[in-house]
């Protein structure tokens, strides 16, 4: 065996390890978490092919963060996990909540719709009150130089500050008269 057949094989192994630990025993789902075609990686283990795996070595550190990067590249130390890797089955667990939460995101998008919806339908009663006011303001207006007494250029108002009432409006006729 060469050298370089020799570091293949090795690497191969320490492969085998990460696969058997992280992914319980399944090569195709290491090259879909690593993003490796599967078939390519499956050739290039079976015929003792080092480049691909030393070509996709950033991945694999990067996809399995607490795989030691000088056990992975020389064997140098021990491959131990801190905390009990995922297995097959709890990887379709991580895909199902992944999917309640798109769903749930989906859910609060459509409430957030409606809420938008139900705040323009307040603003355009909003916009319809505020014409109504006016409306009414002008026909107030128009009723109070109907009130005997003539057209008033700056309106009374009680002492409140409020809208003059019709008390009001006889006391101002009253002092004016005076």
């Amino acid at each position: 065996m060469t050298p370089r057949n020799v570091i293949a094989s090795r690497l191969h192994q320490r492969i085998q390890a990460i696969v058997d630990t992280r992914c319980g025993g399944n090569l195709k789902e290491f090259a879909r978490q690593v993003g490796i075609n599967y078939n390519t990686l499956q050739h290039n283990m079976s015929k003792g092919y080092d480049d691909l795996l030393l070509k996709h070595t950033q991945k694999v550190l990067s996809t399995f963060p607490d795989v030691p990067k000088s056990w992975f590249i020389s064997g140098e130390g021990v491959l131990c996990f801190t905390e009990h890797p995922p297995t097959i089955g709890e990887h379709s667990n991580i895909e199902e909540k992944a999917e309640a939460l798109v769903a749930r995101i989906h859910e609060l998008e459509a409430e957030v719709r409606a809420e938008q919806a139900e705040k323009q339908k307040l603003k355009d009663r909003l916009q319809d009150v505020h014409g109504s006011y006016w409306e009414l303001n002008e026909e107030f207006r128009m009723f109070r130089k109907q009130l005997p007494g003539g057209h008033l250029e700056n309106p009374p108002t009680s002492s409140s500050g409020d809208v003059p009432t019709q008390a009001d409006a006889a006391d101002s006729s009253a002092q004016s008269s005076e």
